[in-house]
């Protein structure tokens, strides 16, 4: 998984997207979710036959992220949900359609206690199993679980390498600054790295404090970037659910 483009908005100059939406661990599973599973992608502990569980709503892109990740490492994942909307029953569509063609085995319970009992028994069991060395293993809705700031701490390094090139441009402009990448006419760049260890700003254009704008559901990207964060970068979180 490389690192994201960075784009800087041509009518805000000083606003760029990180398009993290282009960062994939497998085919389908990207940016906030690639960087969520990453480490259960690759984690050696996760037998091919293993299986994971779930819960949430049911059309999660989470759900789906787990649905392919399972499929990838030859498992299935169970998934627990609420009670389906009529329509939604008799004809899935959307990221349910696509995590049941993946082999998820989906849950749904009756009643919202129903549901909410059965995630804890499932969760219980899960984490039994595994303590046991079994091939079972549960992630919390939307994969906020610990080992999601593996992934996380990542893209905060990636921000801290970005970073590291903006302050050592001359000038902002319209261009991509992509960590890297030739440097765009007019601005003269020195190694980040160099940069950094010696904290110098002399002959460098100063740079504000930044602030990096993340959607929250869970919170879970968040907290991780906000714990890995370089030194003057400041994680902001706007609700989305």
């Amino acid at each position: 998984m490389g690192p994201p483009p960075v784009v800087a908005l041509r009518s805000l100059p000083r606003v760029h997207i990180l398009r993290d939406y282009e960062s994939c661990v497998l085919p389908g599973v990207c940016g906030n979710k690639a960087r969520k599973l990453a480490a259960l992608v690759s984690a050696p502990q996760l037998p091919a036959e293993g299986q994971l569980v779930s819960h949430g709503g049911p059309q999660s892109n989470a759900m789906l992220a787990l649905a392919r990740v399972a499929a990838a490492r030859g498992g299935r994942l169970t998934y627990h949900t609420t009670p389906l909307p009529r329509w939604l029953r008799d004809a899935p569509n959307g990221n349910l359609a696509s995590a049941l063609a993946c082999g998820m085995k989906l849950c749904e319970h009756p009643t919202r206690q129903a549901y909410a009992d059965a995630c804890a028994a499932a969760a219980a069991d899960a984490k039994q199993q595994a303590a046991a060395g079994g091939s079972m293993s549960w992630v919390e809705r939307g994969g906020a679980c610990p080992s999601a700031e593996v992934g996380i701490a990542g893209l905060a390094d990636e921000v801290a390498r970005w970073l590291g090139e903006l302050r050592t441009a001359t000038s902002f402009t319209h261009s991509p600054l992509v960590p890297g990448a030739a440097a765009p006419a007019g601005t003269r760049r020195i190694s980040s790295a160099r940069a950094m260890d010696s904290g110098s700003t002399i002959g460098v254009a100063p740079v504000p404090d930044v602030f990096v704008v993340v959607p929250a559901g869970t919170g879970t990207t968040a907290l991780f970037l906000a714990r890995h964060a370089p030194r003057r970068c400041r994680v902001l979180a706007v609700p989305c659910v």
